[in-house]
């Protein structure tokens, strides 16, 4: 099964809601991207696992709340 592609361009406001699996594949870039918006982002069935606190942890340090 291909993965599935988002293409972004500028210009356009983005709104919705996704469903991603519940691995670090899936998780890790959900909440790299939750950084691009200046709105809450709520992220659900996000697996606790080294490689994700740490992400968490460095969001945290560039001023983020999570």
């Amino acid at each position: 099964m291909a993965a599935a592609q988002f293409i972004v361009e500028g210009g356009h406001q983005l709104s919705g809601s996704i469903r991603p699996s519940g691995n670090k594949n899936a998780a890790l870039p959900v909440i790299a991207a939750a950084l691009l918006t200046d709105q809450p982002v709520t992220l659900h069935n996000v697996p606790r696992i080294r490689d994700v606190e740490t992400l968490v942890d460095l969001v945290r340090s560039v001023g983020a709340s999570a």
